[in-house]
């Protein structure tokens, strides 16, 4: 475990849940795999930095694993959430760039 896993207010429960978000403003999705949530937010590894402060708009189907997202509207979806990037600590120990994001619901 990381120093910064222990930041949130409320228990964890790990999970490994295949999501994808959009940034606030922007129509283009990125498929990623929650690993952990609270009821405050979410953890998950990205491969692209994502600057704190970004709102991002979370999207799942209740565990089923999203396809290539073609509809533009996700109207797909079953899910959302709003949350914001409080930080994104890059994780040095993998062969390429990879991010640790965490986030809090708005």
């Amino acid at each position: 475990m990381n120093s910064f896993d222990n930041i949130r207010k409320c228990d964890r429960k790990y999970h490994n849940m295949r999501i994808i978000y959009t940034e606030s403003g922007s129509e283009k999705c990125h498929p990623v795999r929650v690993l952990n949530y609270s009821e405050n937010g979410i953890y998950f590894e990205n491969l692209h930095h994502i600057q704190p402060g970004a709102v991002l708009v979370f999207y799942s189907r209740g565990g089923e694993l999203p396809a290539h997202v073609t509809d533009k509207n996700l109207t797909s979806f079953k899910s959302m959430a709003r949350a914001e990037v409080k930080w994104c600590k890059d994780l040095k120990d993998r062969e390429y760039p990879h991010f640790g994001i965490g986030t809090q619901y708005l």
